[in-house]
């Protein structure tokens, strides 16, 4: 199945890492050829207002060759409505719960949760 993701090296094998763990009925992370199609449509700049009242995190790597974080998350903030947070990691790539970023990004996540769900 990876070989129908973009990933980095790094995030395939974490990937495979992670399926070794579950099987497949509760494994999700990795993307089934069938849904490719309908990955491609989904449009999220589209409904991301609609989360509104509900508080929103973004999170995203300068160094993401997928998804750049100035053609997507940033586009995504400024079309959010509040409450919203945008956090732009410098040496993140598509895959923040990785290395280099993984702690920070873990921390973030955390602490967001804790200020805002709990």
């Amino acid at each position: 199945m990876t070989d129908a993701l973009c990933y980095k090296s790094q995030h395939i094998e974490l990937v495979e890492e992670i399926r070794k763990n579950f099987d497949d009925r509760t494994f999700t992370y990795y993307v089934q050829y069938a849904s490719i199609d309908s990955i491609l449509s989904m449009k999220p700049v589209n409904f991301v207002k609609k989360i509104s009242p509900r508080p929103l995190l973004l999170m995203a790597g300068k160094e993401d060759e997928i998804v750049p974080c100035d053609r997507h998350a940033k586009i995504l903030f400024e079309k959010a409505s509040e409450k919203k947070k945008l956090v732009i990691f410098d040496k993140g790539d598509h895959g923040l719960l990785a290395e280099p970023t993984a702690n920070d990004a873990l921390n973030c996540i955390l602490s967001w949760v804790k200020e805002n769900l709990i």
